[in-house]
């Protein structure tokens, strides 16, 4: 249900695209994440790790589309992302609100590859920036949230980046 919508992503893409067939975490385990699917189409971009967050977004899924919804379980594979051995320039991270296990996962690899970060907003932001200024990187937002976090006009206000200081020069305004 996850991999094949991945590929048609590569596709338009190209290989400047890469995915692996499994989620991130802390340890390496097995765990469900739940599926909101609208008529017959998966919605993974709804996806959850919470049942009945799924169960939420089929509700609204619902409303919108009009069409009966309901949730598939998807077992899937997690790793920790510093024993898989990348070097990153960048990293994107939309998870649902997990973005904090999966930073805790990657601390190594952060730490050394002081990558940029794309994340997507969610209730772990505050978590997360934490985690960010404690290595020296700087926030930055697309729209201002009176809390002292710099604006980067082009950027979606669905994502927030998190840019080393050494390359927050590339994000100024």
């Amino acid at each position: 249900m996850l991999w094949p919508e991945l590929k048609r992503v590569r596709r338009f893409i190209g290989k400047r695209f890469d995915f692996r067939g499994y989620g991130l975490g802390t340890s390496q385990e097995r765990t469900t994440i739940y599926v909101p699917v609208a008529g017959r189409l998966p919605i993974t971009t709804r996806a959850s790790l919470l049942e009945n967050e799924a169960q939420g977004q089929c509700a609204q899924l619902a409303l919108e589309t009009g069409l009966e919804t309901s949730v598939n379980q998807v077992d899937i594979e997690i790793r920790r992302g510093d024993d898989e051995g990348l070097a990153p320039l960048a990293i994107k991270l939309d998870v649902e609100g997990a973005e904090r296990v999966v930073l805790d996962g990657l601390t190594e690899t952060i730490d050394t590859h002081r990558p940029v970060m794309l994340i997507e907003y969610s209730d772990s932001f505050e978590a997360c920036a934490a985690y960010f200024s404690e290595r020296d990187y700087t926030i930055y937002v697309g729209e201002d949230r009176g809390d002292g976090t710099l604006i980067c006009p082009d950027l979606s206000t669905r994502n927030w980046i998190a840019a080393p200081n050494e390359h927050a020069h590339l994000f100024a305004v």
